[in-house]
């Protein structure tokens, strides 16, 4: 039970920094500069996914999917590409290329999304 709080409490980092973005993007609070600390975090949180989920561990309340050991390879690519776009969102950030920053959060959305689908059950 310990290893699916461990992978929880590390995909809710995304999630947070993830829904931090957002309000960013919407011009509704004005923190652009933290965008790309916003996006290192899920870099970070993103490199310790995959070890976060090699236990096959379902014990306790979890929305995991047991898709994920059986279809290890794609779930671990998810988790890598989520990790790359979300670095092509920090080095977006820098440049303050709004095209180019709503693109990457639009990868990046679209790469959460995938893994939701695939791996995560439905509420």
């Amino acid at each position: 039970e310990a290893d699916v709080k461990y992978r929880q409490a590390n995909m809710e980092v995304i999630g947070g920094h993830m829904h931090s973005i957002v309000p960013i993007l919407k011009g509704e609070v004005p923190h652009m500069e933290h965008l790309k600390v916003h996006a290192l975090g899920i870099v970070a949180a993103g490199k310790l996914a995959p070890a976060a989920f090699k236990s096959e561990s379902m014990e306790g309340e979890t929305t995991a999917k047991a898709d994920i050991w059986t279809d290890w390879g794609k779930f671990e690519g998810g988790l890598n590409t989520m990790t790359e776009r979300a670095q092509a969102l920090a080095d977006a950030a820098d440049t303050g290329d709004m095209a180019a920053i709503g693109a990457a959060v639009q990868g990046l959305g679209k790469t959460c999304k995938g893994c939701h689908d695939d791996f995560r059950k439905k509420d």
